[in-house]
């Protein structure tokens, strides 16, 4: 009996002392030059693995991709390689999935790559290739009730990377581990004609808020994305999306909301592609590249202040389209307005400098043609950014 007691005391001591909050620490996960380009070694695995999946009792790494590699039957096919870049000049992960073979694969954290034969098959609705943390990683990447927290990487989506139809495909998540954990907390989905929405659900229904949308100007460019987080149902999202050639600042949130819902455990991010099969015949094998991650836990940021919220982006106006006429720099921005107020309307070069501003005052409900001028310009990639009281939106264009 006494054996018993004492075994019990020193299990409850070790999993108080799991959950101890550790000191600051920063992770940095980045791919490599491979050493075998023919992608049948599990280079990109092994580097993922080591870095967040954390040690199993037999020294090797626990797994934390989640990659429906064992869908590909008589061949190995990796769906997350090393890949140089030539615009970053360094290695990058690159996510594959495939349209017509892949589904939502359960990986357990003891197998490692390669994986040749499926666990189990957790969904054949919807497809998954993501990476992860977890909770048999280390607990400096894990957020519990109190945590500050920091993710913060680069993407990359093709230029012709347009989604067809309105179901998920989910790039970023952020999911609580626990009971009511069924949806993620915060998402970055890209929607019908290729727009990135920034997505929270605080509740765990089917529903969610929209605290950005970002147009078609990601595409075929690095972005990068930095979200600080106060762990907790008191907590604090600060999240800006912003250009890595221009410096630009897309999106950016920043204000106090719950992180981390009753009954849950901790946060933790996902990292990938994870869309919805709904449409399949619409879809098309797609990539995704990845970059420079880097987790941060208990940040110089803990005491500072947050500052107050900030403008948030939405969808301003209706039926909203941007015309070129050929041969011309004039833009015209057709659409109908959905609030009352203000709209500042603004032509913005790739290093942020505004070279026209102009305000409209509008009324909800009448269609609207803005003329843009843009003659006298140099050729090239500018911005057209729309500003009102309750939110703004952000499109690119090119002058000829």
């Amino acid at each position: 009996m006494k054996k018993t007691l004492f075994f019990l005391v020193m299990l409850i001591a070790v999993a108080l002392h799991a959950n101890e909050r550790p000191a600051a620490q920063r992770v940095v996960l980045n791919a490599q030059q491979p050493e075998d380009l023919t992608f049948t070694t599990s280079e990109a695995y092994r580097i993922i693995n080591a870095t967040l999946g954390g040690v199993q009792g037999n020294g090797l790494p626990r797994n934390v991709a989640e990659v429906p590699d064992c869908n590909h039957v008589g061949y190995v096919y990796e769906h997350i390689r090393m890949v140089h870049d030539a615009f970053l000049d360094k290695y990058v992960f690159e996510f594959r999935i495939c349209r017509d073979i892949d589904l939502d694969v359960d990986v357990r954290s003891v197998d490692l790559p390669p994986f040749q034969s499926c666990f189990r098959i957790r969904a054949t609705d919807r497809q998954r290739n993501e990476i992860k943390t977890d909770m048999h990683s280390p607990r400096h990447l894990r957020g519990y009730s109190g945590d500050t927290v920091r993710y913060k990487w680069q993407f990359w989506l093709p230029a012709d990377f347009v989604q067809p139809t309105n179901n998920f495909t989910h790039i970023y998540q952020v999911k609580p581990v626990g009971t009511n954990d069924a949806q993620p907390i915060f998402a970055l989905t890209v929607r019908q004609g290729g727009t990135i929405i920034v997505r929270y659900n605080s509740d765990n229904t089917s529903a969610f808020s929209i605290l950005g949308h970002i147009g078609e100007y990601y595409r075929g460019r690095w972005i990068e994305v930095d979200h600080w987080m106060v762990v907790g149902e008191n907590g604090w999202s600060r999240m800006t999306i912003t250009d890595v050639e221009s410096g630009f600042e897309i999106h950016r949130h920043d204000e106090a909301m719950l992180t981390l819902r009753p009954g849950n455990t901790f946060i933790r991010p996902k990292w990938g592609i994870y869309r919805s099969l709904a449409a399949q015949s619409q879809l098309r094998n797609e990539t995704a590249r990845f970059a420079n991650f880097v987790i941060e836990f208990g940040t110089p940021q803990d005491d500072e202040e947050p500052p107050p919220s900030r403008i948030q982006e939405q969808n301003l106006f209706e039926n909203f389209v941007v015309v070129q006429p050929h041969g011309s720099a004039d833009i015209i921005l057709s659409g109908t307005p959905k609030f009352s107020g203000r709209y500042q309307i603004e032509l913005i070069s790739m290093t942020g400098v505004v070279l026209r501003s102009t305000p409209y005052f509008l009324q909800p409900g009448f269609p609207q043609e803005i003329l843009v001028c843009g003659r006298g310009l140099p050729s090239g990639t500018y911005l057209i950014r729309i500003s009102t009281a309750v939110g703004q939106n952000i499109h690119r264009v090119v002058l000829p």
